[in-house]
Formats: C-alpha cells, structure tokens, sequence
C-alpha cells in the first residue's frame, strides 16, 4: 500500500495532492474557500480523500487549467463538469502543455516590455498575471523565473541593468502589496512564525521577499525584517516574535573575503539563536560547509521549490 493510503476512507491529503499534481495550500483552499469537495476526516481531524473526491478534484484541475476559474466551477454539478470537460477533449492541446504555454506567454509578454522600454506596460502585466494565479503561482511561475531570466541576459549583456532596475522596482511594489494582503487576511493564532532577512551587509532582498510571499501563501505567520541586519538584531527579533522559523536569504561571491565573512556570520547565528528555533538559509551564496554542528535545525535550500516543498510538509 503506498504511504498515506488509507485501507478504508481514502488518502491523506499530502497523498492526494501528490496524486492530482497540485499543492497542497491550494488542495485545502479550493475545499475551504470553495466548496469542491468535503472530504471526511479521521478521528484526530485529518482529511480523507475518497477516490470520487480524487476524481472530482481531477476534473476541476483540468478546468482550472484551461482558465475556468475554481469559483466558477467548484461547486457545479458532475454533469455539467462532464460537458466543460467534453470541450475541452475537443482541443488536442494536452492541460500540461496548456499550462505551460500560458505561462510562457506571459514571461514573453514581460520581458517583450522590458526589453523595448515600454515600461507602462509592465505593472499592467503584472496585474493581470496575479489576478489569473494564486499568490503561491504568481511567484513560482512569474516572478522568480523572470527575475533570473532578466539577471541571464543582464550578464549576455541583452539587457542593461537600468531595465533590470525598471523590472525590480515595480515587481517590489506588487510583492510587498501581495505580502500585506496575506498579512492581512492571516487567521490568528497560527503556531508557525516565520521571520525573514539577509545578512549584515548582504542588500539583496529578492530571495527573501519572494520566499517571504510563498510562505505566506502557505498560510504561515510572517514577519519581514529586510536585507542586511545585523545577528544581535535577529536573535532579538526571533526571540521577541517568538518565532519557529528564521529563514535567512543569501548571495554568491567569487570573493574569498565574502564567503569568508558569510560563513562567520552563519556560525555567529547558528551558535545563538535558539535550539528550537529552524534555521534555514537558502540561495546559492552558501558553502558546502555544514553548520548543524552549531545548530541542530540548520538546512540550506538551493532553489525556491525546495522551500516550496518543505512548507508543505510542515503545513500539510
């Protein structure tokens, strides 16, 4: 039996997502906000998946995909689902290339408007690609391959970094709103707080804003402290928010002294701050060097969809 079956009711729902494909925030969400299924519970108040759940939820992904929106379909009758879907057979584009396609489109659209310096154009854009995805989606499959795609051709010298700055001023803007909105309309009383920032003297926030954004969506409690603070600061910070969480962004250097004084401010933090408290630093600007001999809940996340995973597992 695979793991997370159940011999009777169904299947968890980490096993359900991993079967339908999708994650598992947005798996609870389209059932909370929605309606699309109520799956039964165990006794300790876990969900069950039924196979007509599996099946319902299938057939509304594929709707999803092809740009019906999960309110407008979630609650719709199985025979009127069998005829959305009997139109959408009628294509031969397969949902995945659909997909994929769509988000491809709007990273062409972007990019076109950079790269021509029609920059009026890129809030708009912008706009639009969060109203047609979920907070979790606008930053897996927008802003965080754009922004490296702009750093790609910033390097082959296709872009100038006046057009990376355009870019990033106004991506800024809309995750900083994105991230206040979640703030927002966060339940209270959510256990797991998470705080975010960069290392003294480190001044690239992207990495944590957007990881800051995802976790968010994920349904965490956040708290963005910024780049470059200081590591008496963040264990102040962890302390006082009593936080679960410190998720530390970083950047690569090809300079020995940078790595060096990147390597001393990881040891200083994982020495200090709290033995209960998860220590995770993503980017590429880590060594291979391991700190867990200083702190027993240290990891280090290479790219966003490992931090993706991992917020699953714990929110699952």
């Amino acid at each position: 039996m695979e793991p997370g079956m159940s011999d009777v009711n169904g299947v968890n729902i980490q096993a359900a997502a991993r079967l339908l494909g999708m994650g598992v925030h947005t798996l609870r969400a389209w059932e909370r906000r929605y309606g699309a299924v109520i799956p039964s519970r165990t006794e300790n108040g876990r969900r069950l998946y039924s196979e007509n759940d599996l099946s319902r939820l299938r057939k509304l992904g594929q709707l999803v995909a092809r740009g019906h929106s999960i309110g407008s379909v979630a609650k719709l009758p199985e025979s009127e689902l069998a005829v959305l879907l009997k139109q959408v057979a009628s294509s031969r584009i397969s949902v995945s290339f659909f997909e994929h396609e769509r988000s491809s489109i709007r990273m062409a659209d972007i990019l076109s408007a950079l790269r021509s310096f029609e920059w009026d154009r890129l809030h708009p854009l912008l706009i639009e690609a969060r109203q047609s995805t979920s907070a979790r989606q606008f930053v897996l499959e927008v802003a965080s391959p754009v922004l490296a795609e702009v750093g790609v051709q910033v390097q082959r010298g296709l872009m100038s970094i006046v057009q990376e700055h355009a870019f990033s001023a106004v991506l800024r803007s809309h995750l900083g709103e994105i991230l206040q909105q979640s703030v927002s309309a966060r339940a209270p009383g959510f256990r797991e707080k998470i705080v975010f920032g960069t290392p003294e003297g480190d001044l690239h926030e992207f990495g944590i804003l957007i990881s800051a954004v995802l976790s968010a969506a994920h349904g965490f409690s956040v708290h963005y402290l910024g780049p470059n603070i200081p590591v008496v600061d963040l264990v102040l910070a962890v302390k006082k928010l009593e936080a679960t969480h410190l998720i530390m962004g970083t950047t690569h250097s090809p300079l020995q002294n940078a790595r060096k004084k990147l390597e001393d401010f990881l040891t200083r933090l994982s020495q200090n701050i709290e033995r209960d408290t998860s220590l995770w630093v993503g980017g590429r600007g880590l060594s291979r060097q391991k700190y867990n001999e200083f702190h027993p809940l240290f990891r280090h996340f290479r790219t966003l969809n490992e931090l993706d995973q991992a917020l699953e597992q714990i929110h699952g």
